[in-house]
Parts: structure tokens; C-alpha cells; sequence
């Protein structure tokens, strides 16, 4: 289909290279991407898609060229600064990246359209008889919001989307390798803080001089290097970090082992700080200029990261405390659930794995059975792959089966009944069955499915996404 897009459309090739290198046809993929980029050579989804090829095998000083002409090809798109901070922390280069980062074009999500549909007449929601199962009865029951710990409830990064979030994972992966502490030093070094403005105010507050200030508020052409910041407006749902209150001591006994992160000044607070009058005595700060305006939102981000750090180091140290002292550490099903994801996004994996497997003794829970999903796909654990999945498509089975949508859209049209019937089919789920029949064969995979000691019925909706691999002749299914 892309091949004969591309004949009509050369920027189709990006997207046409994008499927080479998920089918494992990498050379083809280099191929396409070299032809593509000599006939639009400043086409910024095929410079993007070179660079991510390059970085991720390794080869950062051939992707930083080829991401610092994406960046120039397309300073207003979120991509290319993106790949381009990606690089930078391959590189360990982390000044250039966190100025990157900053100069990042960011972009309320929009999330995508979907049907509304008419509140219906009646609800009425019986279980399927083949998705009966004890194991996954108590999956629908209603959360323990209101047992959640305040602070748990109150964690921000969770609900990041789009820009944000992407931004979010690159400062987590800088914070991951070099530590809370070292991104708050480097963080001095290339943002103007709140105390060297005051006293740069405060020295020279009538000077003319080309500032740190005047520079960052200034609109410059962005840099392909990260230096330059293109002046974008800070987001309307991004809150003031300076006049958030210091988190209160009454949540935890324990004194987290995290720095809280000093004020830096913002593009929007710099144009509206009063002028105090001038002291001579007050300290020079020879590298102001230097300097560059942290933008709003990325000062924001680096105060919800404080606090995700500040919840995980107590979390850690209530627990080892507990263990030393042979107790039990007790949380509710939803809290465990906050916790995995809470260090799944500040990448610590076992500790993520840790809290699901702990919800998951508590009630079956979609959200952290998928979480234990990924870690054993990553250890290559086929066989408790093929059990979390079994009881994911029982439990997708269950809430999005053509019965239950018929009876709860009893009063809808025939092409919303279709459109809902769909619902039941998870390509997720069938991606990942697709892989184990990949590497394992068809054959093993569905004796393995067939000796798990769980309801024959339940066995059955995996097997239907097995033969769906077969339907479309996937690797693996002829043996």
C-alpha cells in the first residue's frame, strides 16, 4: 500500500521505511531512506527516521547531524527538537540537552475523536458464560479511590499526554543517569535562577547591556544545536511552580534522602518581576549572560519530577524498614497500581514489577497484569507471557464482547452496534501472541496454552486469537 502511495506522494517513504525496519528488513529501510532523502533532502520525517535509526544502533555522531538538520528543516515542530535532546543524551551531553529540551515547541494534546454515542435507555451488563473465571471475578469492582493516600492521588505525571509526556520521559532518563542531584547542578549552570536574577537586578537595573534576560525573552532563529530558543507561549494548563507550597511533612514520617529544587525564573515571570533598588555589594555572577530563561513548563515539569522522587524514596525506605523488621507492608490495590507506575516512569523496573505483582495478590488488576506483561516479555519468559495474556483476553473478552455491547446498545443503530462489536479485539494482545508464535511455533504455543489449569472456555478466546495469526498466514503458524 505505501509502496504505491510513494509513487504519488515521495513523503510517503518515511512511513514506508518505518515498516521495513519493524519487518526486519533494515537494509531495504536504509535504502528507501538514502534514495528519499537525495530527492527531498530537507524532508524532516525522513531526516527524523534516519536519525532514530542511527541512535538507536549506537551511532549518536552520525544521528546529531542528520537531527540537527531535521531541527532546522522544522523548528516548529515537537519531533525534531525531541530527537534532537535524544541524541544529546546518548551523547551524555547533558547541558545541550536539558537546552534542547527547553527550546522544545510544546503542544496541548488532543486526544483523538471519538463517537459519542446517546446515553442508552437501559444498562444492562451480565457476564458472558465463556469469561467466567475466579481468578479475574473481582476485576470489575469498583477501585478504592477514596483509600488512596492523598499524596498518591495527587501525583501529576501520570496524567501527562502528548508533548509533555514525551518531555517528561527525556528528563527521567537524564535523572536516571546522572541523579537527582547532578541534573540540579547542571540545571544552575544553564538556567538563570531566581537568586542571580534578583542580584543581577539588582546591580545593573537600569543597564543596556544584552543580558541573559533580554536574550531569552528575545525572539532569536532557532539553533540546530539546542542554543537558540524559539519563543513559544507557556501552556494555559501549566501551573507556576515558584508558588507551589512545600509538600507537608504530615504525609510521611521518614525524611525523603531528595533536594528540593531551588526557583529558577521563568520567560513570564522575568518580564514581571519588580526592580528592587540597586546594591553595589552584592555578588557578580560572571556566567549570567550565558544563561538562558527556563521555560515555564519545563520548570513545572522539573517540580512534578521532585515529587515523583520524593514519593518513590519514601515508598523504598518504608518498605525496606518493614522487611527489616519481618512486617508486613500493606497497601490497597489501587495504591500498588499508582506505585508500579510511578517507578516504571522514573525506570526502576523491578520495583515496578514488585508493586503490580503486589496489586495483583490484592484483586486481578488489567493495569498491572499488563505491567507484568511487558517485564516478561522483556526477560523472555514465554511461558508467564502466554498466562498473562490469557487471563488480559479473558478480561477484555469479558467488558468489550459482541454480547455484552449488543445488550448494552440495545436501543442503538445497526452501524453503532457494528462499530462497538469491534471492541472485544485488542491488537495489543494480538501482537504479542503474534511474537511468541514468531519465535516458538504455533504448535508449542497452543500446548502451552492448552496445559494452563485455567476453564476450558477461557483457553478457547486465546486459542481464537491463535488461529487469527493463522488467518493471516503470520512466521511460525505452519509449525
Amino acid at each position: 500500500m505505501f509502496e504505491k502511495l510513494r509513487e504519488k506522494d515521495p513523503e510517503i517513504s518515511s512511513l514506508l521505511a518505518q515498516v521495513y525496519i519493524l519487518g526486519d528488513e533494515e537494509v531495504k529501510a536504509i535504502q528507501l531512506l538514502h534514495e528519499a532523502i537525495e530527492e527531498l533532502p530537507m524532508d524532516y520525517s525522513l531526516l527524523d527516521c534516519q536519525a532514530e535509526f542511527c541512535n538507536k544502533k549506537g551511532r549518536s555522531d552520525i544521528a546529531l547531524e542528520i537531527a540537527k538538520r531535521g531541527v532546522v528543516s522544522a523548528p516548529s515542530e515537537f519531533g525534531t527538537w525531541a530527537r534532537l535532546a535524544e541524541v544529546y543524551v546518548a551523547q551524555e551531553n547533558w547541558e545541550l540537552a536539558l537546552l534542547t529540551l527547553n527550546s522544545c515547541p510544546m503542544f496541548t494534546y488532543q486526544d483523538k475523536d471519538a463517537p459519542r454515542l446517546p446515553e442508552p435507555s437501559r444498562i444492562s451488563l451480565p457476564l458472558a458464560p465463556e469469561t467466567l473465571c475466579d481468578e479475574i471475578d473481582d476485576a470489575g469492582a469498583a477501585p478504592d479511590v477514596d483509600m488512596v493516600h492523598p499524596t498518591l492521588r495527587r501525583l501529576a505525571a501520570g496524567n501527562y499526554k502528548g508533548t509533555f509526556h514525551k518531555a517528561y520521559i527525556l528528563l527521567t532518563e537524564i535523572t536516571k543517569k546522572i541523579g537527582w542531584d547532578q541534573l540540579l547542578k547542571i540545571r544552575s549552570q544553564v538556567f538563570v535562577m531566581e537568586e542571580e536574577y534578583r542580584n543581577e537586578r539588582q546591580v545593573a537595573p537600569n543597564s543596556a547591556s544584552r543580558n541573559a534576560s533580554t536574550t531569552a525573552i528575545r525572539a532569536e532563529t532557532p539553533q540546530p544545536n539546542g542554543h537558540g530558543e524559539p519563543q513559544t507561549a507557556p501552556s494555559s494548563s501549566s501551573s507556576q511552580p515558584n508558588g507551589d507550597s512545600e509538600p507537608s511533612a504530615a504525609d510521611s514520617h521518614l525524611d525523603p534522602d531528595v533536594s528540593k529544587p531551588s526557583s529558577s525564573i521563568t520567560v513570564r515571570s522575568a518580564t514581571s518581576t519588580p526592580q528592587p533598588p540597586p546594591d553595589p555589594s552584592q555578588q557578580q555572577y560572571v556566567q549570567f549572560q550565558h544563561k538562558r530563561l527556563c521555560e515555564r513548563w519545563l520548570d513545572n515539569l522539573f517540580m512534578v519530577l521532585y515529587e515523583d522522587l520524593r514519593i518513590y524514596t519514601i515508598w523504598r525506605t518504608e518498605a525496606s524498614q518493614y522487611k527489616q523488621q519481618q512486617l508486613a507492608y500493606k497497601k490497597n490495590a489501587e495504591e500498588w497500581e499508582i506505585l508500579g507506575e510511578l517507578a516504571e516512569r522514573l525506570h526502576h523496573p523491578d520495583e515496578a514489577v514488585e508493586a503490580w505483582q503486589a496489586c495483583l495478590s490484592t484483586r486481578f488488576s488489567p493495569k498491572a497484569m499488563r505491567g507484568v506483561l511487558g517485564a516478561y516479555e522483556k526477560a523472555g519468559d514465554n511461558r508467564s507471557v502466554l498466562g498473562a495474556l490469557i487471563r488480559l483476553i479473558a478480561w477484555q473478552w469479558r467488558w468489550y464482547s459482541e454480547v455484552s455491547s449488543i445488550l448494552y446498545i440495545a436501543q442503538y443503530s445497526s452501524f453503532e452496534m457494528r462499530l462497538l462489536t469491534w471492541i472485544q479485539f485488542s491488537p495489543d494482545l494480538y501482537h504479542v501472541i503474534r511474537r511468541l508464535i514468531e519465535d516458538d511455533g504455533a504448535v508449542k504455543v497452543r500446548s502451552i496454552i492448552q496445559a494452563t489449569s485455567l476453564p476450558q472456555h477461557i483457553l478457547d478466546l486465546t486459542h481464537q486469537y491463535a488461529g487469527l495469526c493463522a488467518t493471516f498466514r503470520s512466521d511460525g503458524t505452519e509449525g
